[in-house]
C-alpha cells in the first residue's frame, strides 16, 4: 500500500466507505488537511500525499512545550516547500491545568486548533499506526474504560465540519520506517518521546519490545481486540438509543424512567447521553454519584456532580448535563444594536431578533438596546397577561432551572425591561395588529 498510486486508491476508498456511517458528504473539491509534526510517521504521510492528485494543506501545531519547536516548524515549512504542499504553522497554549495530564492537554489543544482550520467538507489526516492503536488500547484498559474506550481509535469518524481519517492505522511502524528509508526522508526527533515518565512512552520503550519478542503479532492481535470492542460499543449504543427514546425529553434525562432500567442499562444510557451532548465521559466514581446520592437526595435539593469540564444537575425530576458553568458578572450591561446577533461567550449563547406572529414592535429594531442579567427585583407585564409580574415568579412558573435564571439575557430599552430572551416580551412594546413582530431568541452555541 505504501506507494502513491495504491495509497491514493486506499485513501479515497476510506473516504467513500466512511461517508455514509458518519453522515458526511464528500465534495469533489475536498481538501485534505495533514497534521504534520515533522516526525517520521507524519512525514511518511505527507510524502505519500505529495504524490497524489489530491488537494492538500499541511498544518504544524506548535505546542510551545519544547525549545526546539520553532526550529521544527521551520523544518516542516522547508519540507513542504520542497514538496510544493501549502503549509501553515499554528501556535497553541498546551500548558496543562492543575491535575490535568500534559499529554491530554496537548492533545486537546492540538485537535481544537485543527478543528478551527476545518472548512465544510475538509478531511483531517493523522498518522497513527498499528502500535499507536495497541498503546491506546492498553492505556484505556488501565483507565478501566468500557467497550467505547477499548475500541481505541477508529479509521474514520466525523470531525468538526468534515471527517477525520487515520489512513496508516493498519500498518506496522516498521513499514513506515522502511518507506522513509527508501525515500531518504529526513525527520525531526522529539526528545520527549524518550521520556518514560509519560505512560505511552513507557509502553513504547519498555513494554512493547518484550511483548513483541514473546508474541510477534501482538499489535495485530490487539487491533482485533479493539475491533471486537468497537462492535460491542456499537451494540451498547443501539440499546442506549432505544432507552433514550423513552427516557430523554429534549436534552434532559427523566429520572422516573431511568430508574426502571437495570443498573447496567442506567450506566450505559448516561454514558450515551453525555457522549451525544459531546461532554466528558464520567469516571466510575462520578457515575456512581449520579446514580446514587444525586437521584436519592430529597425532592427539595438540587445536587450537582462535576468532573473535568462537565457537570450534571437535577431539577424537578430531570437530570441536566452541561459544560461547567463559568463565573460571570451579573451586573454587566452590554450595548446591543439588534440588527446584528450578539455573541455572549460566557453564557454560551447568541442573542438575536427573529420574525414572529406576535412580539415586539418593529420600532425597537432601530434603537440601541442594552443586555443585562437578573440580579433581583425585575418586573415585566408579559404579552397577553393582565398584570405586571415579578420576573422571579415568572421563571418559577416556567420551571426554569435555578442555575439558568441569572444567565438569561434581559433586554432593556433605556431603563425599561422589554424582553426576556427566549421567553417573554413586554406587552407595552408589542406590535400593532397586522404589523411585523419580533421575538428575542437565545441560541445555544
Amino acid at each position: 500500500m505504501l506507494d502513491s498510486a495504491s495509497f491514493e486508491h486506499h485513501l479515497t476508498g476510506l473516504v467513500e466507505q466512511s461517508a455514509n456511517p458518519v453522515s458526511f458528504t464528500v465534495p469533489a473539491t475536498a481538501r485534505f488537511i495533514i497534521a504534520y509534526s515533522g516526525g517520521l510517521d507524519s512525514h511518511v504521510l505527507l510524502h505519500l500525499m505529495h504524490s497524489t492528485s489530491l488537494n492538500c494543506l499541511a498544518v504544524y501545531i506548535d505546542h510551545g512545550l519544547q525549545q526546539a519547536s520553532k526550529s521544527w516548524s521551520e523544518h516542516c515549512a522547508g519540507v513542504c516547500q520542497q514538496l510544493n504542499i501549502p503549509f501553515q504553522s499554528i501556535t497553541v497554549n498546551a500548558r496543562a491545568d492543575k491535575g490535568e495530564s500534559p499529554e491530554a492537554s496537548a492533545r486537546t489543544a492540538r485537535y481544537q486548533a485543527l478543528a478551527e482550520q476545518m472548512q465544510a467538507g475538509d478531511i483531517l489526516l493523522t498518522a497513527q499506526h498499528l502500535q499507536d492503536q495497541s498503546e491506546t488500547l492498553l492505556l484505556q484498559m488501565l483507565r478501566t474504560s468500557g467497550p467505547a474506550g477499548l475500541a481505541a481509535m477508529p479509521l474514520a469518524k466525523a470531525f468538526a465540519k468534515g471527517l477525520h481519517l487515520r489512513p496508516l492505522l493498519q500498518l506496522e511502524r516498521a513499514e513506515l520506517q522502511a518507506y522513509a528509508s527508501t525515500h531518504q526522508l529526513q525527520w525531526v526527533e522529539d526528545p520527549s518521546n524518550n521520556d518514560q515518565r509519560y505512560d505511552r512512552n513507557f509502553f513504547r520503550q519498555s513494554i512493547f519490545p518484550l511483548l513483541k519478542k514473546r508474541w510477534p503479532t501482538i499489535n495485530q492481535t490487539l487491533a482485533n481486540v479493539s475491533g471486537l470492542q468497537a462492535e460491542a460499543a456499537e451494540l451498547m449504543d443501539d440499546l442506549a438509543a432505544l432507552d433514550a427514546d423513552i427516557s430523554i425529553q429534549g436534552r434532559q434525562l427523566i429520572i422516573s424512567h431511568l430508574v426502571k432500567l437495570s443498573p447496567a442499562r442506567q450506566r450505559n444510557l448516561i454514558r450515551y447521553w453525555l457522549r451525544q451532548r459531546q461532554l466528558d465521559a464520567p469516571t466510575a466514581k462520578r457515575l456512581k454519584e449520579i446514580l446514587g446520592s444525586m437521584i436519592t437526595a430529597g425532592a427539595d435539593k438540587m445536587p450537582v456532580v462535576n468532573w473535568a469540564n462537565t457537570e450534571v444537575r437535577r431539577f424537578q425530576g430531570k437530570l441536566y448535563a452541561m459544560k461547567t458553568l463559568p463565573a460571570f458578572d451579573v451586573h454587566q450591561r452590554i450595548e446591543w444594536l439588534p440588527e446584528q446577533p450578539l455573541l455572549l461567550s460566557v453564557q454560551q449563547c447568541e442573542v438575536s431578533m427573529t420574525a414572529a406572529a406576535s412580539g415586539l414592535s418593529e420600532d425597537v429594531l432601530g434603537r440601541s438596546l442594552s443586555v443585562t442579567f437578573r440580579s433581583g427585583g425585575e418586573r415585566i407585564k408579559p404579552l397577553g397577561r393582565a398584570h405586571t409580574m415579578d420576573l422571579k415568579k415568572l421563571m418559577q412558573e416556567a420551571a426554569i432551572p435555578p442555575w439558568q435564571r441569572s444567565r438569561i439575557p434581559l433586554i432593556y430599552l433605556d431603563d425599561q425591561l422589554i424582553a426576556v430572551a427566549g421567553y417573554w416580551v413586554a406587552d407595552e412594546f408589542k406590535n400593532a395588529a397586522g404589523q411585523p413582530a419580533w421575538q428575542v431568541v437565545c441560541r445555544e452555541i
